[in-house]
């Protein structure tokens, strides 16, 4: 059955309606459950400090803003390897992806929400770049996640179970026996297989390989350093060469751990305690550094991103 042009309009209004509603209840549910673990904390900083509060807080929203910023240029740098759009158009595109996608576990509504910017025959190489973008974002967190949790191990002087590290060799060489075996089979879609990836990625030129693995060690750099602030102005010093084995274990586990968005802030509030208490970090110091920088780049950027969902109409290229 093909839809009339008034239907699709409905039907869009309607979709966007239930975007709009659902990432507010998402924003809600999340403070309502976190305010009394995070609001004391602040509270007490603000009397402490007021004008440093106000400070972080401009400092944190810029940061969000740059750390948006570069992933909206390496989006553009991405699309501008098949398709042209101009910097404004990847920034849009971005904010709206992200609060489409918000409700969606792991955000992978992402990948559904940008193809819609385009028309149909763009959409299968349009999901590749999303997945690539996302994966050169993944490659960083993992590398700073293997040294941050070889690391809290080592400096920490955590127990090492041999069966663990069997099982999670074991596993591993499971999935690569398993990539190995079905390397032609497709995957996601039409088309798509693990040498078709590889082959995909290889004809990748390297200066545009660089320049998107650079912007996303970029926003990694932006959105740490913003939490270690974050901890710092909250009144617990971490030495920097700490702080990096610690940011890196805790987003890794966070980025790998599955979750539904309405439980990802137990999730992340769990992870956080366990790894910052290893440097004996009060639980309501972590919750409310958690809790901020999830406002500052969730809740502001959602805000941002619920105006160009509104806006958001089919368009071709």
């Amino acid at each position: 059955m093909v839809l009339s042009h008034k239907a699709k309009q409905y039907l869009l209004a309607a979709l966007k309606l239930f975007i709009l509603l659902g990432s507010g209840y998402y924003i809600y549910y999340r403070l309502t459950n976190t305010y009394f673990e995070t609001s004391q904390v602040w509270s007490a900083q603000l009397r402490s400090d007021s004008t440093m509060v106000f400070m972080i807080i401009i400092l944190a929203l810029i940061g969000s803003l740059i750390n948006w910023g570069l992933e909206a240029k390496k989006w553009q740098l991405l699309v501008n390897s098949r398709y042209v759009i101009d910097y404004k158009t990847a920034w849009r595109q971005t904010y709206g992806a992200f609060t489409a996608s918000l409700l969606t576990p792991q955000r992978v509504g992402e990948y559904g929400a940008k193809a819609l910017y385009y028309p149909k025959e763009a959409r299968k190489a349009i999901l590749w770049l999303t997945f690539l973008g996302n994966s050169a974002q993944l490659l960083i967190t993992l590398i700073f996640g293997i040294v941050g949790l070889i690391g809290i191990t080592v400096l920490f002087q955590l127990e090492i179970n041999t069966l663990n590290i069997i099982l999670i060799g074991v596993s591993l060489l499971f999935m690569a026996a398993l990539g190995y075996l079905l390397r032609e089979q497709e995957l996601l879609f039409q088309g798509l297989s693990i040498n078709n990836l590889i082959k995909k990625l290889k004809a990748l030129s390297w200066n545009l390989k660089s320049k998107v693995i650079g912007l996303a060690l970029g926003r990694y750099l932006i959105f740490g350093g913003l939490f270690y602030v974050t901890i710092g102005i909250l009144g617990v010093w971490i030495e920097p060469f700490v702080a990096v084995i610690l940011l890196g274990a805790y987003y890794f586990l966070t980025s790998v751990t599955p979750s539904l968005f309405l439980l990802d802030v137990v999730v992340k509030g769990g992870i956080g305690i366990w790894i910052f208490s290893l440097y004996d970090i009060p639980e309501s110091i972590i919750l409310a550094a958690i809790v901020f920088n999830w406002v500052v780049n969730t809740v502001f950027t959602q805000i941002i991103g619920s105006y160009y969902v509104l806006k958001f109409t089919p368009s071709r290229l």
